[in-house]
């Protein structure tokens, strides 16, 4: 399965665009060869439409003990964080991916 790097949905690995969202897929995912370790890769694991949304996932997170970001709080943008009609994904590393799903999936407390 190929996972989108836009919106996080997983296609087929034949696919050339994603299902989710019309982005077009990359033919791999290549792992940053400056990492030590292919476990830190960030992976998307949850993906909303405004930053709010997904500020509480990722404070979820990390009341779960799981290291997440937001990599579109850090993007300029004229209209702040907020951009029109945005995906913003919350990623975590590779390693922690089954546990973050599992903390998301939970309903809050």
């Amino acid at each position: 399965m190929k996972t989108c790097s836009y919106c996080g949905a997983a296609n087929e690995d034949s696919a050339k665009v994603c299902t989710g969202c019309g982005e077009k897929l990359t033919p791999s995912n290549p792992v940053d060869s400056e990492l030590p370790d292919p476990n830190e890769e960030l992976v998307i694991v949850a993906t909303f439409g405004d930053t709010v949304e997904a500020s509480l996932a990722k404070d979820r997170l990390e009341q779960a003990g799981i290291e997440a970001c937001i990599p579109e709080e850090l993007e300029p943008s004229p209209f702040g964080n907020f951009p029109p009609l945005a995906h913003v994904t919350v990623r975590v590393a590779k390693k922690d991916v089954e546990a973050a799903r599992l903390a998301l999936a939970e309903s809050p407390q």
